[in-house]
């Protein structure tokens, strides 16, 4: 559902890469990607539609993780959205 293109950052081995602005069904938002290398040779990841704080897929992170990811989101959501937005009007 999500092509994520920009990277935003790393941090405790998560990366976090965001989509551009997707406008349908006339509202905008954005697909936030939270991703890291697990033991199984694969990897962890979590994908939240802001500014809604929707989960839309997640796999190996912990409840309390999830909660913090969802906060990192909605703390970050201004700066990530410029990015996807100047990103937008350059194409």
């Amino acid at each position: 559902m999500c092509t994520n293109k920009h990277y935003y950052c790393m941090f405790n081995g998560i990366t976090v890469t965001t989509s551009d602005i997707i406008d349908e069904e006339y509202k905008e938002y954005i697909c936030v990607r939270f991703e890291r290398p697990n033991n199984n040779n694969g990897f962890d990841f979590a994908e939240i539609i802001m500014p809604d704080k929707k989960f839309i897929k997640a796999f190996g992170f912990s409840e309390d993780e999830l909660y913090w990811i969802e906060s990192f989101a909605a703390d970050n959501l201004l700066l990530m959205w410029e990015m996807a937005k100047e990103s937008k009007q350059i194409a």
